[in-house]
Order: structure tokens, then C-alpha cells, then sequence
């Protein structure tokens, strides 16, 4: 048992140490104002400290009731940058509140700049500032502070998670060519022939009058790559119509229905909202109803399209329309960790003061910024990934990747990246 001291119990500071001892550390723990209550190992989060155990020192934040922008210093913990640092010897910062800054993604409440697409700027982010995106720092803190504890009391138990590797499949697009259209057709083969590309101009033609298959029509072999090394990737069906940021296929096709329905009998799927929806909950609640959901499962999951969503806001709409999880956790145009850890963590709305039911599953990388944002080739994308998968490993965390069904085609410009997944999805699976 490990007992928190604490001057004044709070909702942050609940929040953070269910989520560090419990979920990551999995120990038993309880907090107390009380000396007398004190048992087992103490840790005083206090400015005055005990005889025993160990202390750090709390900065101001969990003890907060409002949201307004924090001035940061940084500090380090041996190999490991710190934010908010304290004179404490045990543990040179605060812990709990560097913790809870990160995951509740505070910096993103006060923070009114948006990039094309509406979304909070990488670049204004701490982590990618200071250059630990790619490190899942919480957890790393977390571990650390294991080894101090045990240091001190060898006979502390605690019950660690084992990796686990979740592969993730976004289907915005299943026609490279099919159902796009009269017009669409005409245009895309004069566009073709003008630029001399008159491999692509028999492939369009073949595939239109059935004689070949769609390239992007692959969810059957993208479902067998998974099942024949005993993973169970998640699908997240894009639900909207037609448009700039949506699909190109204008209208869908039973075939395509009769597969998205076969994979929601057999695995958990989630919903690919839109590029509008986080902004307009009616929309949501309409692609919600053409979902075809795995009948069997209670869980809800949603990854919104193009990681188009602000905090809280899209959150909160997730909440109220009852979904159960999100993966959109992660940026577009680098690989890493938004909320610096891979461990699944429950959303705390830091407006309303309280921890959510909405689970966040943070998403290390995408196949998208490999590619196009880093200019990785298939090989180099391959060690990219494994780096990062290492990482994850060695805090016993999630490894969570997002790639297209469209992107593993091995066509156009993807050619190599079919591979590259295959090679990937042996190397991350978990024994």
C-alpha cells in the first residue's frame, strides 16, 4: 500500500494518481490529510515532509479550480526532462502536476491558434518544443519513481501491464476509380493523357467496366494481412458523403457495404466522422446512424477525420452522444505522443472540473506523416516506427499505429509500403 499525504485533496489530484498507480503502476495507493492515517509507504505531497518515505514537493496546479496559462520552467531528473521543478532531493519537480499539465492537455485550453485545418499547432506544443514528442514521458516518469520507491522499500508490490500493439485502420477512400462519377472519369483520363500517364488511363478504363479490380478495394486482404498473425486491428468506417476533405467515391457500392458489415460482425470497428462533424454535433449524430457498429461490443470508438478536433469541444460531443472512446489523440505532421504517454487515459474536461467516461487511446504514429511530412522511404519508415515501438516497450505501454487501407495498396505512390506494413506488423505484435 502506498498512502499520498496531501494538505488538500482535489479532483486533479485524484485524477493523476489513479491514473499513475493504478493504471501504470498497478499498486494500491490512497490519499490522505490525515498523519495518523498514513500506513504502508508515504510519499508526502506537502511543502513539510516525513520521517519516512519520500517527498515532493507540489506546485500550484492541482489545487487550481481555473485554467489560465502556466509559466513553465524545466528542470531534469537524471536523463529525463522535468517541468515544473522543485527543490524536493527525492524527486526534483512535481511530479503530479507535470503529470496532469500533459494528460489533461492543458496547454491546449489556452492556446487560440489553430493551423489550416483548425487543429492545435504541433509547433506550439511543449513537447515538441522542448523535443521530447517522441518520448512517452509521463510513463517514463512514472517507472522512475518505481525504482525510488523500491529503493526504499523493497517489498512494495506492484503489478505492471504488459506491452500490447494495437494496429488501427482509417477507410477514408475504398475506389481509386470506381463510383466517382461521369464528370470525375472524363476529367482524371484527359488529366492523364495530357501528362502522357497512359498506364493509369488503362487501369481507370479496366477497373470502370469491372475488368480489373479497384487497387483501393483491398479491406479483405487488409483483414487477412492482421488475422493470419493472430491481430485485431480496429477499422474506423469514414460515414460522411463526397467532398474536399471526404471521399472520392460519390456513391457507395453493396459490395463495399456487404465487406464493412462482415469485418463489424467479427471485430470492433469505430466511426471516421467527417471532416465538419466535430464542429457540428447533428451531423455526427446523423453518420452515427449509417455506422454499421459490431453488435456484439458495448464500446463506441471514433477517430475523427484528419484529427480535426479542438479540446474540449470534441470531446464533450463524443460524451454526449455516447461514444466510449477516442483515438484521434496524436498529430498529423509528427510522429509521437500529444499527451505524452501510451497509456489509455479517461479524459478530464478541465472546464467542468471532472474525469470523463471518454477513453483516450494515444496514436504514436501514421502512415501519412512517414511519408509525406518526413519524406521517410518504406525501410527508413520501418526503423522510424520500431524506435518508437522500443520506446513504448520499455514503459510496458499501448503501441498504436494508424495507417490507410489505401496506403498498404502497394500502388501509386505508395508503392514499398506494403511491405514495409507486413514487416511492421511482425515486429510490433506482442508474444
Amino acid at each position: 500500500m502506498i498512502t499520498i499525504f496531501t494538505d488538500k485533496i482535489s479532483n486533479r489530484l485524484t485524477y493523476i494518481c489513479n491514473q499513475l498507480f493504478h493504471f501504470v503502476l498497478g499498486c494500491e495507493y490512497k490519499i490522505t490529510t490525515d498523519r495518523n492515517d498514513v500506513v504502508g509507504f508515504p510519499i508526502w505531497y506537502s511543502e513539510s515532509n516525513g520521517e519516512n518515505g519520500i517527498h515532493i514537493q507540489p506546485a500550484q496546479l492541482l489545487f487550481e479550480s481555473d485554467i489560465h496559462p502556466q509559466s513553465i520552467t524545466f528542470g531534469e531528473w537524471d536523463d529525463l526532462i522535468t517541468l515544473f521543478p522543485t527543490e524536493s532531493k527525492d524527486i526534483p519537480f512535481d511530479l503530479f502536476a507535470a503529470s496532469f499539465y500533459l494528460l489533461s492537455r492543458y496547454e491546449e485550453y489556452t492556446c487560440d491558434d489553430q493551423d489550416a485545418h483548425g487543429r492545435f499547432p504541433v509547433e506550439k506544443s511543449v513537447a515538441f518544443q522542448k523535443g521530447f514528442l517522441t518520448d512517452p514521458l509521463v510513463d517514463q516518469w512514472t517507472l522512475k519513481l518505481k525504482d525510488v520507491i523500491m529503493q526504499k522499500d523493497g517489498q512494495q508490490q506492484f503489478n505492471l501491464s504488459s506491452y500490447r500493439f494495437i494496429p488501427t485502420i482509417d477507410v477514408d477512400n475504398v475506389y481509386a476509380y470506381r463510383n466517382h462519377g461521369l464528370l470525375q472519369f472524363v476529367y482524371c483520363s484527359i488529366r492523364d493523357m495530357v501528362k502522357g500517364r497512359w498506364d493509369l488511363v488503362k487501369q481507370r478504363y479496366y477497373v470502370v467496366i469491372r475488368e480489373k479490380k479497384d487497387p483501393f478495394f483491398n479491406l479483405s486482404m487488409v483483414y487477412n494481412l492482421h488475422h493470419k498473425r493472430n491481430l485485431h486491428p480496429i477499422f474506423f468506417f469514414h460515414c460522411g458523403t463526397f467532398g474536399k476533405h471526404d471521399k472520392r467515391s460519390i456513391y457507395p457500392s453493396f459490395s463495399y457495404w456487404k465487406m464493412r458489415k462482415q469485418i463489424a460482425e467479427n471485430e470492433v470497428v469505430g466511426i471516421h466522422p467527417s471532416y465538419n462533424c466535430s464542429q457540428y454535433p447533428l451531423l455526427l449524430k446523423v453518420e452515427n446512424l449509417v455506422m454499421v457498429w459490431n453488435k456484439e461490443s458495448s464500446e463506441r470508438p471514433c477517430r475523427f477525420h484528419y484529427l480535426r478536433f479542438r479540446i474540449p469541444e470534441g470531446y464533450t460531443l463524443l460524451e454526449k452522444q455516447g461514444f466510449t472512446s477516442d483515438w484521434s489523440l496524436c498529430y498529423s505532421s509528427q510522429p509521437g505522443f500529444r499527451a505524452s504517454t501510451s497509456y489509455p487515459f479517461y479524459f478530464y474536461n478541465l472546464k467542468e472540473e471532472r474525469e470523463t467516461g471518454l477513453l483516450l487511446y494515444p496514436t504514436a504514429v501514421m502512415d501519412k506523416t512517414l511519408k509525406s511530412d518526413l519524406g521517410l522511404t518504406p525501410e527508413a519508415g520501418v526503423e522510424y516506427v520500431l524506435n518508437l515501438k522500443q520506446k513504448v516497450s520499455s514503459v510496458h505501454g499501448t503501441f498504436i499505429t494508424l495507417f490507410h487501407n489505401e496506403h498498404v495498396s502497394d500502388v501509386f505512390a505508395w508503392k514499398g509500403w506494403h511491405h514495409a506494413y507486413e514487416v511492421l506488423l511482425n515486429k510490433c505484435k506482442d508474444k
